[in-house]
């Protein structure tokens, strides 16, 4: 580990504690995993090595707060590194992830230095700006007393499969569901071929033909997640631990659209996650077919609902209207997270605040 040694306004009252930035080998990764484990929160270590070791820039943004008498982990900070669309550009960013205070350390300050140190640190090595989509508990520190902007709750979109879940959700009925296996194998064909030369086919890897669809979808975003192929392969092939549905749809042999699914045992039912749906903005027709196709498959292998993250201002929102996603009502979301920004190079950055301008979907998502 390299110890930052500097006191700065918020950190001069910390003595009790040295502010470390984790090198991220196995045995630091470990450490992350087993206060996690103490405190009820599931982190594997391949989960890990997937994104402090593996990530495109093969570097990591991870901060502990070891305390200096028992050399106990007392809290921890870390950050996925991102390529963001930026105004017709590509630039550096992070994404803040797994923040955790130990239950014998909390109430000294320690979420705020860590956040305070990884600024510091981003600046330095010329990221552009830091977001996050942490949960309700965490939203007030960001909000109040780390100056992020806030820009409301995630945007929750759901296609219910049948009443059955919703109604016991909704008025709390039933038996809570024994704990299971999360991750579920979709049963779906890997072709499906249609009239006018068109046909839904499984993707193994992303390579140039999505490139090319990528560089027609970027023009309709203004801020976003960079998701060409080499994110999307990172994301969606190389995670461990996940079994990710990926579909294109064809048109004369050239890829139009993109649909990513998966399903899950979560919140007392058989969930399905619309992970990402792009395709080429002037054919929504390929949306349509594509998210249709989602829908059949995970109906098939018994989906009680869909869930999906999509705003109104987003290209690809009227298609998710039409496949039967609506705004998920607040009683019954399984969770409440809200999404925060800060600028930390870009000047000017007034578009890094005005919400209408991010793209937003279940890729944002660093537990699904």
């Amino acid at each position: 580990m390299e110890t930052n040694s500097e006191n700065h306004g918020i950190m001069q009252d910390l003595q009790e504690y040295s502010i470390v930035k984790s090198t991220a080998n196995d045995a630091e990764l470990q450490k992350v995993k087993e206060i996690f484990s103490l405190h009820g929160f599931d982190r594997n270590l391949e989960g890990l090595q997937w994104v402090h070791q593996q990530n495109l820039y093969h570097t990591n943004i991870l901060f502990f707060a070891i305390h200096k008498k028992t050399n106990e982990v007392a809290a921890i900070l870390g950050a996925i590194p991102v390529n963001m669309v930026y105004k017709d550009q590509v630039i550096l960013s992070i994404q803040l992830i797994d923040a955790l205070t130990h239950s014998n350390h909390r109430y000294k300050k320690l979420f705020y230095t860590l956040v305070y140190n990884v600024e510091k640190d981003s600046k330095a090595l010329n990221y552009q700006l830091v977001y996050g989509i942490p949960n309700e508990e965490a939203l007030h520190n960001y909000i109040h007393k780390l100056a992020f902007t806030y820009f409301g709750e995630v945007p929750f979109l759901i296609k219910p499969m049948g009443i059955s879940y919703v109604v016991k959700k909704f008025f709390k009925r039933g038996a809570p569901i024994e704990p299971q296996e999360i991750n579920c194998k979709i049963d779906a064909t890997k072709e499906l071929s249609f009239k006018n030369n068109t046909s839904i086919k499984f993707i193994s890897r992303f390579q140039e033909d999505y490139d090319k669809l990528w560089a027609k979808v970027v023009q309709k975003i203004t801020i976003g997640i960079n998701r060409d192929a080499a994110y999307m392969n990172w994301r969606y092939v190389e995670k461990p631990g996940e079994d990710y549905s990926r579909y294109g749809f064809y048109e004369n042999g050239v890829l139009e659209g993109i649909v990513i699914f998966a399903l899950k045992n979560k919140h007392g039912g058989k969930i399905g996650y619309l992970m990402e749906i792009l395709f080429n903005p002037e054919n929504e027709a390929a949306g349509n077919k594509l998210l249709k196709f989602c829908s059949k498959v995970l109906k098939m292998n018994k989906a009680d609902l869909i869930l999906a993250w999509c705003f109104p201002h987003s290209f690809n929102y009227f298609c998710h209207r039409k496949a039967g996603f609506f705004k998920f009502p607040e009683k019954i979301r399984p969770q409440k997270l809200g999404i925060i920004v800060k600028s930390l190079n870009i000047v000017p950055a007034e578009n890094i605040y005005n919400i209408k301008d991010w793209f937003f979907s279940y890729s944002d998502s660093d537990t699904v």
